[in-house]
């Protein structure tokens, strides 16, 4: 779950975000609303918040004063920030401050909905690259892999899947052994998983590793072997 930290001094604003936005994502849960910066920065010490949905205009100070305390704490990993604002002044300011999601509040609850869901994805894309094994990070980056592209996770999923299964047999059917497993992981079609690694690995620019004969099952299968290697030693 991603939880989610609401600053907003209009309480029924917030409860609308909740009801008709955040309701509809099933990752987010809402620890708390804050009214105040600093009652935020006291919930934000105290608990472990992944996202910030933040007004800029607030009683005690602006929101852009909350960014700059959460830059001097030493946290492991930094909540995520979508500002949601209608103070065009301030807007600016966090703009020049910071890349941050700035959503205005004056959009519809689709609009909103869709933006806050668009940032979702690019977090659980961060998390997933942040856990995925170092050594497959390893042997991927040098071939030029694009890891923001969906197909590039799959890919490193199945590698992973292969090796800790101790089974190459499932080299002989990509479709049928991985691709099976790394679409039910992720909740998509096999067809989907195929097609985002195809798209992924027909991207990555040739080498002399690989020239013209680069194909997903050449990759998966020399990686796997070379983890084979690393860790039979």
């Amino acid at each position: 779950m991603i939880n989610t930290l609401i600053v907003e001094d209009d309480i029924n604003y917030a409860i609308y975000t909740i009801n008709n936005v955040l309701s509809k994502i099933n990752r987010i849960r809402v620890t708390n609303i804050a009214t105040t910066i600093s009652e935020a920065i006291n919930i934000i010490k105290k608990e472990s918040i992944d996202l910030i949905l933040l007004d800029l205009n607030l009683p005690d100070a602006t929101g852009i004063e909350l960014i700059n305390n959460i830059r001097s704490f030493n946290f492991i990993k930094k909540p995520t920030i979508i500002i949601i604002s209608s103070e065009l002044p301030l807007i600016k300011k966090a703009k020049n401050e910071e890349s941050f999601s700035i959503i205005n509040k004056i959009e519809s609850s689709d609009y909103i909905l869709k933006q806050i869901a668009q940032t979702i994805e690019e977090m659980q894309y961060y998390k997933i690259k942040e856990n995925l094994n170092k050594d497959v990070l390893f042997y991927l980056s040098p071939l030029g892999y694009n890891f923001k592209r969906k197909g590039t996770m799959y890919i490193a999923e199945a590698i992973l899947f292969i090796y800790k299964s101790n089974n190459l047999d499932l080299l002989d059917n990509l479709e049928k052994n991985v691709y099976k497993y790394v679409a039910l992981k992720n909740k998509k079609s096999i067809n989907n998983i195929k097609t985002n690694i195809i798209k992924a690995t027909n991207l990555i620019p040739r080498n002399n590793f690989y020239q013209n004969d680069l194909t997903p099952k050449i990759i998966i299968s020399d990686i796997v072997l070379k983890l084979i290697n690393d860790y039979s030693c």
